[in-house]
């Protein structure tokens, strides 16, 4: 009931909280206090936020592969499956789907392991026909009779994820592997050939580490030279302490000085080659690339992403249509971070993602992989300030809670004390103080439903100005980029435009 009341107030329908709320108001006197203020026919805070469906939708269809490359974050590096009773996505969960691709221009089917594993993905591809299509692969099932199908369903764009003569990636630094791959590639070219298609077009997505990245541009090269025109970089997370030294991250800059100029190099030749979305690669960015254009649909599929990092939205999809989850209030809220702030003061995850933040990333690795300190002095602070709380002494309890967040490291204990001094203030009737430790405490624990309700009533009861006009937009040009088709497909298609 009280995650019902909460996704309705957060979904802009107070009347549906409001019957709930008189049915069930137990520990939730102080989110009735507010919602009692608050009237059914007010404005939806920050609804010049509003924004059609995103264009970008990304779905995992396997949780399968083989190939056991030793960074792999996905957790193949030691098996190939990673459940018992779970190897793919069912024509059933590909049909919940489907009001989001309706909606789309952009389809990703990607694993979480080898997407080509998938006994559907001939049948989920034809139902993306009239979609920009991209289909994820190690390349390593690839042969005539996939080929044919690939190009029979009318597949776009074919991804090849390749490392190069790695030990860390594709093929664990096996020659035979890497010859192996390009004869696949030229295999898609050949079969493209007999059958009078000049689709899916092949790309490659390289992970950057300290041991390919020197092979950059003969891989490159031999690629263009196999007819590869678009190539994708990205640096090589590692998914242990020990790999950090394995990636680029510990000479970063040394790193970028010479993928860019490789870049430069192949891009003023007329190839399509990007650092993430980048014509460069870089240390930041201060724009998100998946924001407002981009979902993402792994393992918890009621629980989409909104970005490929650790920031994920505090609403379940069940029982929500499409349109209102993506312009729910935190959704909202935090474009009005991303495209209205001037501070630019996005949640806490974001602070050092590997996107957006690259290099910090990489130097907080060695930190990140360590086993943090508890801080146990703020836990059993947190506790004596919830007891103070309880029992009425608000004053001491907000101080106990301000100590933790301005000392404590820990991001959900941060947005959590941040969060009780929040509902202090309204109780003790301080509403915009309330807004701006609510605002903290959203910040730093983004996924935290409660916070985000005392925040929607607050920012109506206080009459937050509209956002305004928007300083910085989504980046889509892209996106844009892969609709550009150069030829026409073969004749007899009736798919041919992309």
């Amino acid at each position: 009931m009280k995650k019902d009341i909460l996704q309705s107030i957060l979904t802009d329908d107070l009347s549906k909280a409001r019957r709930l709320l008189g049915r069930n108001a137990d520990d939730l006197e102080v989110l009735k206090s507010l919602l009692d203020q608050v009237k059914d026919t007010a404005p939806k805070p920050l609804q010049d936020i509003e924004t059609s469906m995103p264009r970008l939708v990304s779905t995992s269809v396997s949780y399968t592969c083989g190939v056991g490359c030793k960074m792999c974050n996905a957790g193949f590096s030691d098996k190939t499956d990673l459940f018992e009773n779970y190897k793919y996505l069912s024509p059933e969960q590909f049909e919940a789907l489907k009001p989001w691709l309706e909606n789309s221009s952009h389809v990703v089917f990607v694993g979480l392991g080898e997407t080509l594993d998938s006994p559907h993905i001939e049948m989920y591809l034809n139902e993306v026909r009239n979609k920009i299509s991209f289909l994820t692969t190690s390349g390593v099932p690839i042969n005539r009779e996939k080929i044919k199908m690939l190009i029979r369903s009318g597949l776009k764009y074919i991804n090849y994820s390749y490392d190069g003569i790695s030990t860390m990636g594709h093929g664990g630094g096996s020659a035979a592997y890497s010859r192996k791959f390009w004869e696949k590639i030229a295999l898609v070219e050949e079969v493209k050939q007999e059958q009078g298609s000049h689709l899916p077009e092949q790309i490659l997505t390289l992970a950057l580490n300290a041991e390919n990245r020197s092979q950059l541009d003969e891989i490159i090269k031999t690629g263009a030279k196999l007819g590869i025109r678009k190539v994708m970089l990205i640096p090589m997370t590692p998914p242990e302490k020990e790999f950090i030294k394995e990636t680029i991250y510990p000479d970063y800059d040394e790193h970028m000085e010479q993928i860019n100029s490789c870049m430069d190099r192949w891009n003023d030749k007329g190839m399509f080659v990007r650092f993430y979305e980048h014509k460069q690669s870089y240390a930041e960015t201060p724009l998100c690339f998946f924001m407002n254009k981009h979902i993402i649909f792994e393992l918890d599929r009621n629980r989409p992403d909104i970005c490929c990092g650790p920031l994920r939205p505090p609403l379940d999809l069940e029982g929500i249509e499409p349109y209102k989850y993506w312009n729910s209030f935190p959704l909202r809220y935090l474009r009005y971070l991303q495209f209205y702030k001037e501070d630019e003061k996005l949640p806490a995850e974001c602070d050092e993602c590997w996107i957006l933040t690259p290099k910090p990333y990489g130097e907080g690795l060695d930190a990140r992989y360590s086993a943090p300190p508890r801080h146990v002095e703020f836990i059993e602070l947190f506790q004596k300030a919830s007891e103070l709380k309880k029992v009425g002494q608000f004053e001491k309890a907000k101080a106990h809670f301000k100590k933790i967040a301005d000392e404590s490291t820990e991001l959900p204990l941060k947005g959590k004390a941040w969060f009780h001094i929040g509902e202090i203030q309204i109780i003790q009737k301080q509403y915009p103080k309330a807004q701006e430790s609510l605002s903290q405490a959203v910040h730093f624990c983004f996924d935290h439903q409660m916070a985000f309700a005392y925040l929607y009533l607050l920012y109506s009861i206080n009459e937050t100005a509209p956002a305004g006009k928007a300083l910085r937009h989504p980046y889509h040009e892209f996106l844009d980029f892969f609709e550009e088709m150069d030829e026409p497909l073969a004749t007899g298609n009736p798919y041919s435009s992309g």
